[in-house]
């Protein structure tokens, strides 16, 4: 357990090849397989992401098109933030 603040995690990519590529979201949980919270990150391929300090995070990437469509998500990574 921590005293409180915050970390920063950055993910990194691959860009998806779509034409029709909207965008990527990023999904974090404290669990493997867990996704208790999702970033929408527009069209990029990294973001940083500011999480409370003290846990470990999962995170898996999505993209999707200009018509809701969601990717499969990416391989799961993982991070502690202490």
């Amino acid at each position: 357990p921590s005293g409180g603040g915050t970390g920063t995690v950055t993910v990194v990519w691959s860009a998806n090849n779509e034409a029709d590529l909207q965008g990527y979201r990023v999904y974090v949980g404290t669990s493997s397989g867990a996704r208790s919270q999702v970033f929408d990150v527009g069209n990029v391929t990294s973001t940083r992401l500011t999480l409370p300090l003290g846990s470990t995070y999962f995170f898996v990437v999505t993209a999707y098109d200009r018509s809701g469509n969601e990717s499969s998500a990416s391989g799961e990574l993982s991070r502690s933030v202490f």
